[in-house]
């Protein structure tokens, strides 16, 4: 059991009638109780394969490192008021290479969060090309119950290896705005005269996904060494403002991807080709009133998540289909102010997170999301004017054939055959 979102005084117990192990405690712990992971398609409950935490195999038997596969990246998010490792590690699946995200625990500091990094960087140099990831996620789940002490973080603010995202300083955003300058002074002639010097373009390799375009004559690329300028293509995506920006690049000569980030561009896994399942969502919603003839709980129905991200300007376009988002609000004390400010927030903290990846998400990366959206949310209600009122809170996404589930305070999942 665990508290729901804002304060509930303690009289409110999670419960989610579906078979949990040990490890979902910890969910339950951070306020959010993740039942399972299942697979619409067959209808099989798969939880036991994202919240597994067993000891198996002797340390021989871990996968070697591949050496054609990038080695895994860390750095620091600042978002909420706190601070998170995540480590970007890089498995080959299906003959491909993929990025696989692993966040770290909410700290007040930075150094906390730097020392998370590193010792989920340990865990991933320990497990070697391991595509499930075992020592990352049993180390993450042991970070979770860690308090660092002084003696700990000595010397962890001059840590180079991590490359960190924090609030940008005022000449952090000069040089940005120089930078820009000098990219708007570069005149139609110059991009001409560089494309006409080049060779034919490289067509080795074809990208994966939807909507890839060859950049404009005044699109800036990457600069990387043995990348021809040339064989670049790009994907766009709308920005807060509506306009098209590049955020994903891909080399047709080289067949590697890149994202761009403040630090610059950074080489990540091969992008999701989606699947449109033949599977029917079908929804419905009542909201009967209490004794005292309020509606204190409210439902929110995402039937079309790609349609609704579609016109908040947060595409899904590596997502598989059917996408749905269903979340139900109950109200505590007799107040629907909780409920209702969840109900509207909810989705709008979820959409970037999903839209912001273009490779496939992985069973225990989707639980993840949903608690961290459910953390910032229990954050913003307890900083707004419903901060006294509380609400229980279930969530269901569907994201192609999975169906993820969680629950906390007096709200119920059920899954029938």
């Amino acid at each position: 059991g665990g508290r729901g979102v804002g304060p509930t005084g303690g009289a409110r117990r999670s419960c989610v009638p579906l078979p949990v192990d040990a490890c979902s405690a910890d969910f339950a712990a951070h306020g959010l109780l993740l039942g399972a992971v299942t697979r619409v398609g067959r209808v099989t409950l798969s939880g036991a394969q994202w919240v597994s935490c067993s000891m198996g195999g002797a340390e021989e038997d871990l996968p070697k490192w591949t050496a054609d596969v990038p080695k895994p990246e860390v750095s620091i998010d600042y978002e909420d008021g706190v601070y998170r490792a995540e480590l970007t590690n890089y498995v080959r699946k299906g003959g491909r290479v993929k990025d696989i995200r692993v966040r770290g625990p909410a700290r007040p500091s930075r150094k906390e969060a730097k020392r998370d990094a590193v010792e989920l960087q340990k865990a991933a140099f320990k497990g070697g090309s391991d595509p499930a990831l075992f020592h990352v996620r049993l180390r993450r789940k042991e970070l979770e119950s860690v308090k660092w002490k002084k003696e700990d973080l000595r010397d962890f603010e001059d840590v180079e290896e991590i490359g960190e995202v924090a609030p940008k300083s005022h000449n952090q955003k000069k040089q940005e705005e120089q930078r820009k300058r000098e990219e708007e002074a570069r005149t139609h002639s110059d991009v001409l005269m560089r494309l006409a010097a080049a060779d034919r373009p490289s067509d080795a390799h074809k990208p994966v996904g939807p909507n890839w375009k060859r950049p404009g004559s005044l699109t800036q690329v990457p600069q990387i060494a043995g990348h021809p300028a040339n064989s670049w293509f790009i994907h766009e995506k709308q920005d807060s403002t509506g306009k098209y920006r590049a955020w994903m690049f891909f080399n047709s000569a080289t067949g590697k991807y890149y994202a761009q980030k403040d630090t610059g561009y950074l080489q990540v896994g091969v992008p999701n080709a989606p699947q449109e399942y033949p599977i029917s969502v079908r929804v419905g919603s009542a909201n009967l009133a209490s004794g005292a003839g309020k509606k204190l709980d409210t439902a929110v129905v995402l039937p079309e998540l790609h349609k609704t991200g579609f016109l908040l300007k947060q595409p899904l376009e590596f997502l598989d289909k059917p996408a749905a988002l269903f979340v139900l609000c109950d109200g505590l004390r007799n107040v629907a102010a909780a409920s209702e400010f969840c109900a509207r927030k909810l989705h709008t903290l979820l959409l970037p997170k999903l839209s912001a990846r273009a490779s496939e998400w992985e069973d225990f990366e989707l639980t993840d999301l949903l608690r961290d959206i459910v953390e910032a949310l229990d954050a913003l209600l307890l900083a707004s004017p419903a901060c006294l009122a509380g609400c229980g809170l279930a969530v269901g996404l569907v994201a192609g054939t999975r169906l993820v589930l969680g629950a906390l305070g007096g709200v119920r999942c059920v899954l029938c055959r």
